[in-house]
């Protein structure tokens, strides 16, 4: 008993370390050309992250391409009972004003910047969200979902 309680302190603790030292928890569902190092989204002081109705939340993903590509896309969901509902995106071309440099060289750290809107009319819900990027072929070099609120 006393183990269990001194893992889930352990865990709380590490959660909130994360959260609080500006790097958002997150998963990799699916990152086929890349490896991603982190993932943060300002302002985040929770997790899941709150987004602000009425505000914009900044986010970096960064990562380190295992192949070459010539064009990125990106495209973004709100995974909302499991199902992806497209989250339109002001642009969806990772190449030009997001930080990235196409072509993209492989096995280099780089970050793709993106300035989210967090619309009035999106509802108050809990979902997880998810960031693709996709090369020229549309194979995905990132997948990246972690959780969020929409207040």
């Amino acid at each position: 008993m006393a183990r269990l309680i001194v893992f889930q302190l352990c865990v709380t603790f590490l959660s909130v370390a994360v959260v609080s030292g500006g790097n958002t928890i997150f998963k990799d569902c699916g990152s086929t050309g890349g490896k991603v190092t982190s993932v943060d989204i300002e302002p985040c002081t929770t997790n899941p992250c709150t987004l602000v109705k009425g505000s914009n939340s900044n986010l970096a993903v960064t990562f380190e391409s295992s192949t070459p590509a010539t064009k990125v896309t990106a495209l973004m969901y709100g995974i909302i009972a499991h199902i992806p509902v497209p989250f339109p995106l002001p642009h969806t071309d990772a190449c030009t004003d997001s930080g990235l440099q196409c072509p993209l060289k492989p096995n280099t750290s780089m970050t793709y910047k993106l300035v989210v809107p967090v619309k009035t009319i999106y509802p108050s819900i809990k979902l997880a969200i998810r960031l693709k990027l996709e090369n020229e072929n549309g194979d995905d070099l990132v997948c990246v979902q972690f959780p969020a609120q929409i207040n």
